[in-house]
């Protein structure tokens, strides 16, 4: 009984310890040292995101694009389906998506 509390000991404490295997912990310390050191140092950098006035651009146009199918497809909604509910929805979706279609288009 002794020998099986003193294993459920040391199991509890490696795997306090992160467990697995040690030389895959160790690479790993051992390369996250080296890219903060790398950054530290300005031998490398970490990416920034790019932002451009086309990318703007280009995610507003896609927004209009979007925004305009799912008025249609409310439209179609409306016109076809029996369910007042989904209608409903329909016809606030219209609304909404107007509105911010207004926004957008002010944005081009």
């Amino acid at each position: 009984m002794r020998r099986y509390l003193l294993c459920l000991a040391v199991l509890g404490v490696a795997a306090c310890e992160g467990g697995g295997d040690p030389v895959d912990q160790a690479v790993r310390e051992i390369s996250a040292n080296y890219h903060a050191q790398a950054v530290k140092d300005g031998t490398i950098s970490s990416p920034e995101p790019v932002k451009t006035a086309e990318a703007d651009k280009a995610l507003v146009e896609q927004m209009i694009a979007d925004h305009e199918a799912a008025i249609a497809k409310a439209r179609e909604v409306i016109a076809t389906s029996d369910d007042a509910q989904l209608k409903a929805l329909a016809r606030r979706t219209i609304t909404t998506r107007t509105a911010e279609l207004a926004e957008l288009n002010a944005r081009r």
